[in-house]
Parts: structure tokens; sequence; C-alpha cells
């Protein structure tokens, strides 16, 4: 879609400033896209050290074995591909009103939902699933940092 702005130049939608902010909002200026199956592999094994990590330092979060690791980091990666970004935009206006912390709130219930779908792989409580996916995310954006340098 073009329009043309006061001086005549035709400019896109979104150069608007207006729609930069929607689209960081919605996070599409930033997709992680994976090029090679050695980068997902990369992402899986880093999700499930990070699960072994907080399943140590937690003790209402509860991971029995390596399989249940395995079979719990590629469920939630596939919560987190399909299902969070459904959510995320059912609930902007909540998350807005929040200034961002219901988006908080929506990882907290996802980690749940998929323990209570991985055998293996649990979580006592609402609080447990708060600490155990903010330990996530700074193990996960440690190791992404390291690796890059």
């Amino acid at each position: 879609i073009l329009s043309i702005t006061s001086t005549r130049e035709v400019t896109t939608i979104c150069d608007r400033p207006g729609m930069r902010l929607w689209q960081k909002i919605l996070n599409f200026s930033k997709k992680t896209r994976y090029n090679s199956p050695m980068q997902v592999i990369t992402q899986l094994i880093i999700q499930i050290f990070s699960l072994f990590i907080v399943s140590s330092i937690l003790p209402g979060f509860v991971l029995t074995d390596i399989r249940a690791a395995i079979v719990a980091a590629v469920v939630i990666g596939v919560i987190n591909t399909f299902f969070r970004p459904i959510l995320q935009i059912i609930a902007l206006p909540l998350t807005i009103l929040t200034l961002g912390l219901f988006s908080f709130v929506i990882n907290v219930l996802l980690l749940l939902f998929a323990a209570s779908i991985v055998p293996g792989f649990k979580i006592d409580g609402f609080f447990t699933a708060a600490i155990a996916s903010i330990v996530l995310t700074l193990i996960s954006a440690f190791v992404h940092k390291s690796m890059k340098n």
C-alpha cells in the first residue's frame, strides 16, 4: 500500500513511525530464522541444557530423565512457535495495559502447559514456573551471547 506525502515522495506504510512501533510490539521485526538443521539442533541442545540447569536449581521443577528433557524441549519449541504468537496477538490489549507484564504471564502459562503434556516433566505451581521462565530466559540468552562471541 502506497501513500503520497506532502513533498510528493512515495513511501510505504511500513516506513511510517506508527507502523514501526506496531512491528516492535508484535515482534515481527526480529524473527529468528534457522537456515540449517544444525542451527535447529543447536537451539534444541541449548534448551535441553537450560532445562537441566533449572531442574537442578529449582526444587519444584522436575525432569526425570534425558528423554523427558528432549521431549520437553521439543514441545516448548513447538508451543513457542505456533501458540505463543497467536496468544500474544489475542492478548495484545491486555499486554499494552499491563505494560508488557501479561506477555510474561503468557510465557509462564505456556511453560505450565508444556509440563502438563510431557510425561516426566513436572512443575509444582505458578510461582515455580515464573522463576523457571526467568531462569530459562537468562540461561538461553547467556549461552546465545557466548556462542556469538
